[in-house]
């Protein structure tokens, strides 16, 4: 499995991790439950782990693709540079989210800031990932970025090439 492929595989991660978080959070923050919140305070810091490897197989994808006919130097450069943000935001969120868990371990109150400092990062961090992720998805989804990739399904060709 390539780098590129783990790429693919893991940019997600930051983009649900922190809409999954958020929303525990904000459901522990509602429903004044300990468990949902610490649930989400897990959540928020599984993700920051998760995305280390995402950002950083970003290089290595990049090379992959970037001679690829079709392929916008433009667009890859404008997801790279914005990537650095959600990288920001999902381990600060993590970090946020790792101190409210040690430091809640004993006192509630303690534990509700470290989930509200955790979830205004997470919506932040989650706002900025879908963009982010819009703009991966422009690099060669054509549905996305209304252009047109001179691709062709393997195996076929030209009536000529086959004879």
């Amino acid at each position: 499995m390539s780098p590129a492929h783990i790429h693919l595989i893991l940019n997600h991660a930051p983009l649900f991790g922190l809409l999954g978080a958020l929303l525990l959070l904000l459901g522990g923050l509602i429903w004044k439950s300990r468990d949902v919140l610490r649930a989400g305070l897990i959540i928020a810091v599984a993700t920051s782990l998760i995305g280390i490897p995402a950002y950083l197989t970003g290089e290595e994808a990049e090379e992959g693709i970037e001679h690829v006919q079709g392929i916008s130097h433009d667009a890859i450069e404008a997801h790279e540079d914005a990537a650095l943000g959600v990288l920001v935001a999902t381990e600060l969120a993590g970090v946020l989210a790792l101190v409210g868990l040690l430091m809640g371990r004993t006192n509630d109150v303690h534990l509700r800031r470290g989930a509200l400092l955790t979830a205004v990062v997470a919506a932040i961090g989650f706002g900025w990932a879908g963009y982010v992720n819009n703009l991966g998805g422009q690099i060669r989804h054509t549905e996305i970025s209304g252009g047109q990739q001179a691709v062709e399904p393997s195996g076929a060709g030209s009536a000529e090439e086959q004879e």
